[in-house]
């Protein structure tokens, strides 16, 4: 834990551990090369698992859903004949061989996709690819006890016992765990090849309620869960520093962890999370790569690391810092218990931040006992802590290889014994080993290249430094600055192209980009004079950055996570609509029927098109609703270009059922073209439910 030597050395660390087309990146992306630094034989063992995911199970069937055209009566088995709630599609079995698909454009609110069984499948989108990504938004990520401990933690997408599947184009928001994988270690077939690409996340975090300092229960985007008998393994709690033990059940007198070999993911990204992929409740994954990922403001440990034969290739970690204070500190990747052929390849972790007044931020740490780990052509920029910090328990960590990476700067803020580059920590006398060499240091007065704890005498003698470059001649490119150039405040335009531009102020440097998640190399296109058109909106996007010239260091991969789901010009186009009836339904009917009409003057035409309108209370979806009824008077108003605008529809008696209390109704529209929800608050006084009958607010 990146402690200097003046401060006590704890030795209980582990328990704190669209675009245009012609930049489109929706398209399905093949895993680029394996550098040559990993053996051959996982080269070709990686390739040879990606074709069998993408071929592998017997021919089954597909189903659909929509939040815009879907019905639950429907079969569910065509796109022109969706389901409505992912609660029903969750019914459906078997999925042994079956391929699920989320039309591109709807959003889904608090309704959970559980998928068990889900083997030599695909989950994945269908529709226009210029919208976003179906969408899965929980309104709150737990529900939490007057102690503040977790009584009920969200989860987006839960799939258990996957095998031979592929995830894909997903969107998923505001829940504690974006996508759990859950795994049962008494199954009869040991769980294999699961990859998950080409998805975007947000908001992942715990609610302000649970969070306090000194024991950390972080949200997760990527979640390995033990589940014996289909029940998740009790104390859940993320490795890490400040953390709960999390012992695998085998360890608590239960059955053996959850074990899952060859996991992929890839050109994925991140924003606003606490963590992004994590195992727990002793699950471990054997054969792990994490390729082409783009994580921006991270806070926690955003990636564990602990098993056998793990990779983390041309991936790229932006500003992220805590907005908590976690006493144990924090870091980009935590390093356990770690054996086999290991690599982080080819990445950048650009300024990895710790909240003020907290210890760590460290980019990599060697947390506990790795062994057989390389990092190799990595940048390590203005981290608070050292760029890479090996800490250690009983044991540490021996046969490390560190070679060809750039230090810049690293660890210039944090006041203790990591501030610098490399820190070797040996709590406990415990000295690693391994080879630093060929690497390149840019260093502050006060951060040395390397570190070695001296209260700990040799401490580093069992580390070999070879031909390392500190300050002299270095020299680096500054890093890349990116921007936008907005429309006019005038314009009315529904559907902009927004250019993305960049700067830089080294001289005569080429700036290279991708927008598929990973790191810019050498071989990457040149950044456009005119810069990158985006049309919004459009699917989430990564925009990396990175510069080159002769002579120097290549800069660190700046980037931006364009978040282009919804778009909404400044002048005439707001969302217009009433909310006229919430009423007992008249006889025969039963329940309650709501009513009213909305436009959507972005739309083509000035809002020719119907929107949906979706009834929600107490955090629970009661209706889904075209409005595409006539309603001549709208025209002679002059509020609507056809009739076809308004709703009327009766809200789900089952779900008003479960509704205790009183609860404000709300409104929301998903707007065909923009696919993004405008609360419709305003459109008239406040109706509210009272045990699920309409009532006075």
């Amino acid at each position: 834990m990146c402690f200097t030597s003046r401060s006590k050395l704890y030795s209980s660390k582990r328990e704190r551990v669209s675009l245009s087309s012609k930049h489109s990146t929706e398209l399905t992306q093949h895993l680029r090369p394996v550098r040559v630094r990993m053996t051959a034989t996982l080269s070709v063992l990686m390739v040879g698992l990606m074709v069998a995911v993408v071929h592998a199970g017997a021919p089954g069937v597909t189903y659909y859903a929509s939040s815009t055209r879907g019905s639950d009566t429907n079969a569910g088995t065509t796109a022109d004949a969706p389901f409505l709630t992912l609660s029903r599609l969750s019914k459906v079995a078997p999925f042994t061989g079956a391929t699920i698909r989320l039309e591109r454009g709807s959003v889904w609110v608090d309704d959970l996709l559980s998928v068990p069984g889900l083997v030599g499948g695909a989950l994945a989108d269908f529709g226009n690819g210029s919208l976003p990504r179906p969408a899965i938004w929980h309104s709150r990520s737990a529900v939490i006890d007057p102690h503040g401990e977790l009584a009920a933690a969200s989860v987006c997408v839960r799939l258990r016992d996957p095998r031979d599947v592929v995830v894909s184009n997903l969107h998923l928001a505001g829940c504690y765990v974006g996508v759990s994988l859950e795994f049962d270690p008494t199954a009869a077939t040991p769980a294999s090849n699961v990859t998950l690409t080409n998805c975007s996340f947000a908001d992942i975090r715990t609610p302000y309620g649970a969070v306090q300092p000194s024991l950390a229960s972080w949200g997760t985007a990527i979640r390995v869960a033990h589940a014996a008998g289909g029940v998740l393994a009790s104390r859940t709690r993320l490795r890490g520093r400040g953390q709960d033990t999390d012992r695998a059940p085998a360890e608590q007198g239960g059955a053996s962890a959850a074990a899952v070999s060859q996991l992929t993911i890839s050109h994925t990204i991140g924003i606003r999370l606490d963590t992004f992929f994590h195992t727990v409740g002793g699950a471990s994954v054997n054969g792990l790569v994490l390729q082409s990922n783009t994580v921006a403001r991270c806070g926690g440990n955003c990636v564990g690391m602990e098993a056998a034969d793990m990779h983390m290739l041309s991936s790229v970690f932006l500003r992220d810092t805590p907005e908590d204070l976690f006493l144990y500190g924090t870091t980009d990747v935590i390093i356990g218990t770690v054996s086999g052929n290991n690599s982080i390849e080819d990445t950048d972790f650009n300024s990895r931040g710790e909240y003020e007044a907290g210890p760590d931020g460290c980019a990599v740490d060697f947390e506990t006992s790795a062994s057989g780990f390389t990092l190799s052509g990595n940048t390590f920029y203005r981290s608070w802590g050292a760029g890479v910090m090996v800490f250690g328990h009983a044991t540490t960590s021996h046969g490390l290889l560190f070679t060809d990476n750039s230090f810049v700067y690293a660890g210039c803020i944090q006041p203790r014994g990591d501030r610098a580059g490399i820190a070797l920590m040996c709590p406990g006398g415990s000295k690693p080993s391994g080879t630093v060499s060929n690497n390149r240091f840019l260093t502050c007065p006060s951060a040395p290249a390397i570190f070695a704890n001296p209260s700990v005498p040799g401490c580093a003698a069992n580390v070999t430094l070879t031909n390392n470059q500190i300050d002299g001649t270095l020299q680096v490119v500054d890093q890349p600055q990116l921007s936008f150039n907005p429309p006019s405040p005038d314009s009315t335009n529904p559907t902009p192209t927004i250019p993305v531009i960049v700067f830089c102020t080294t001289p005569n440097a080429t700036l290279r980009y991708t927008t598929d998640g990973s790191r810019p190399s050498a071989t990457s296109p040149v950044f456009p004079t005119n810069g990158i058109p985006l049309i919004w909106p459009g699917p989430n996007v990564a925009v990396n950055v990175r510069g080159f010239r002769a002579g120097f260091m290549p800069s660190v991969t700046n980037g931006v996570i364009v978040e282009r789901r919804r778009y909404v010009s400044r002048v005439g186009t707001a969302m217009r609509g009433s909310f006229d009836i919430l009423a007992p339904a008249p006889a025969p009917a039963h329940g309650v029927a709501v009513g009213g009409w909305a436009v959507d003057p972005a739309l083509s035409g000035g809002g020719v098109p119907p929107v949906t309108i979706l009834v929600s209370a107490g955090g629970k979806l009661l209706a889904s609703i075209v409005a595409n009824e006539p309603r001549p008077d709208l025209v002679k108003a002059k509020v609507a270009p056809n009739p076809e605008h308004g709703f009327t529809g009766a809200l789900n008696a089952s779900i008003l059922a479960t509704l205790k209390g009183k609860h404000v109704v709300t409104l929301s529209v998903i707007d065909t073209r923009n696919a993004a929800p405008g609360l419709a608050a305003d459109w008239a006084t406040p109706r509210c439910l009272c045990d699920g009958a309409p009532c006075a607010c």
